[in-house]
């Protein structure tokens, strides 16, 4: 036992183990009802063929198509049926593994113990990866990052291993979990840029004609594998998803935004919500709830995006500033955008949500683990400075604990539907839709009274919305207000 616990990343499993352990007295939230219990698909593994051709998606998602996740909700739903908790427990041990993997993956880099588990730890009790581990139907993208970081692992080690039968089996190991990744998630779509950016940077270390075409050469299968994929979609279920309002320019300008606050969330991951509000009249989901005008009236001089764009602009004129002395930053400011792109390109009705930055986030995660171990050999190597290394290791203990508060706050958060959707409100009261859906889940666990409230609240805030009329009169009806439930209608 004793052996067991000098290992080093025992300790950063069990710090995140003790975070998030919470999660498992949690519920079913969101979309878990149609992906897990409603869907009928799933409930027979005998349909396994079916994931791949003659598919039919969930209900409310007709651009769905992800043959292994759907493979994988079948077999879980063989194992824990309509019980929450087995999911949780499922879901709890996938982050475990990803954040075991994130250790050796910043080990095979940079060599350094320390380094390594100040990485992993930054990755594992990050409060902006609760929605990836308490969202059930979220939660099994962590399985396409499972893959997507062995893959990583096995493609670096074919590239500098000396031995050709070693470089030659983890390379075709790469493709086979790369495959696995693609097929599970659509966040892993960006797998061959992010393979090809990572040998650039830290096996070429250089950025000349050669050292591309060399690596380019090697990342050329899985391109081929992400074609395959999106051909495959295309053919099944003929649907690549939408940009907003139909507009590819518009959708841009959202994006501009949604790039900026990605940012500022890995940095101060204070408020943290189901439906961000990325400009005034346009949240993170369902279109139909923005505000039409703020939609069209988006461009590169409206105040929202035009910080934002200056935002990106100005990162990354720093990371190209700063390229040839500090290639990290190169690393760390393409991986975080590199891994977005297939939200950018793939949407299904979501513009921003913050479990797609499960991925992304690894490169916030490396760029402060290297710098606070710069730091620390800094402040040993001038011993006068006393009080910065006390101020250091106060700063780290308060991160540490902030970090772990807001993890079971926001787990509290995700416990079932009234919590999750009353937290949303709070943070983003402009919302109809939340308004709405708060309004239901009250109506759902018998709180008429506040279902009512909130319901007339959406209904004024979205005159239009014929179904909130439905529910609303429906919570009159409980109430006894037939009069009003006659009028709703």
């Amino acid at each position: 036992m004793m052996r067991f616990l000098r290992w080093p990343p025992v300790w950063v499993l069990l710090i995140t183990t003790f975070f998030y352990f919470p999660v498992v007295q949690n519920g079913f939230v969101l979309n878990d009802s149609n992906l897990i219990v409603g869907w009928e698909l799933i409930k027979d593994l005998g349909n396994f063929p079916r994931f791949w051709i003659g598919f039919i998606p969930p209900e409310g998602d007709p651009s769905y198509y992800s043959p292994l996740k759907t493979f994988f909700y079948a077999l879980t739903h063989l194992c824990f049926g309509s019980s929450p908790l087995g999911y949780h427990l499922f879901i709890l041990a996938l982050h475990l593994l990803a954040t075991f993997l994130v250790y050796r993956l910043s080990f095979l880099l940079f060599n350094n113990t320390k380094i390594a588990l100040g990485i992993a730890l930054l990755f594992g009790i990050h409060p902006v990866h609760v929605e990836s581990v308490a969202f059930i139907s979220g939660g099994m993208e962590i399985l396409g990052a499972i893959f997507f970081f062995l893959g990583l692992y096995d493609y670096l080690i074919s590239a500098t291993s000396p031995a050709a039968v070693v470089r030659e089996e983890n390379y075709c190991r790469a493709l086979l979990w790369s495959f696995l990744a693609i097929f599970t998630s659509e966040t892993t779509l960006a797998l061959p840029f992010l393979f090809l950016l990572s040998e650039i940077i830290f096996y070429h270390r250089s950025f000349s004609k050669n050292a591309w075409l060399k690596a380019l050469q090697r990342a050329l299968p899985f391109f081929f594998l992400v074609l395959f994929y999106l051909l495959l979609k295309w053919l099944v279920v003929g649907n690549m998803g939408q940009p907003l309002m139909g507009s590819f320019y518009l959708h841009m300008m959202l994006m501009i935004k949604a790039w900026a606050k990605y940012f500022w969330l890995m940095i101060f991951p204070f408020t943290l919500t189901v439906n961000h509000q990325l400009a005034p009249g346009i949240f993170s989901f369902q279109a139909q709830d923005f505000d039409s005008y703020a939609v069209l009236s988006q461009s590169l001089l409206e105040p929202v995006t035009l910080v934002s764009l200056l935002i990106l602009v100005g990162l990354g004129g720093g990371v190209v500033i700063l390229a040839r002395r500090h290639s990290l930053l190169v690393f760390g400011f393409f991986w975080f955008y590199l891994a977005l792109l297939p939200h950018v390109f793939f949407s299904n009705g979501i513009y921003f949500a913050e479990r797609y930055l499960y991925i992304s986030s690894l490169a916030f995660c490396m760029l402060v683990g290297v710098g606070a171990d710069r730091l620390i050999k800094w402040i040993q190597e001038n011993n006068k400075v006393g009080g910065l290394k006390i101020f250091a290791i106060i700063s780290g203990i308060s991160i540490l604990a902030f970090y772990g508060i807001k993890v079971q706050l926001r787990i509290h958060d995700w416990k079932n539907p009234v919590t999750l959707y009353e937290s949303a409100v709070k943070t983003t009261p402009e919302s109809a839709a939340l308004q709405g859906a708060l309004g239901a889940a009250y109506l759902d666990q018998g709180g008429f009274d506040h279902a009512v409230e909130h319901l007339e609240k959406a209904v004024s805030m979205s005159p239009q919305d014929e179904h909130l009329y439905l529910v609303l009169a429906e919570g009159y009806g409980y109430q006894g207000k037939l009069e009003e439930a006659i009028q709703a209608l």
